[in-house]
């Protein structure tokens, strides 16, 4: 999704569902990261976001 002019990448996934090393009901969080480019245009690896300690 472009945004003022950048790109986003929005996904969830299940981490808060995880509790001693198992799933258990389900929980998802909605995360959302910059899409960044390489100079041919290419889009760099998206760098996912930690629930705990924010974008890396």
């Amino acid at each position: 999704m472009q945004f003022k002019g950048k790109w986003y990448a929005f996904y969830h996934h299940s981490e808060l569902s995880q509790k001693n090393g198992e799933f258990n009901d389900g929980l998802h969080s909605i995360c959302v990261d910059r899409l960044e480019y390489n100079k041919d245009g290419s889009i760099k690896k998206v760098k996912q976001t930690d629930l705990l300690t924010g974008p890396k």
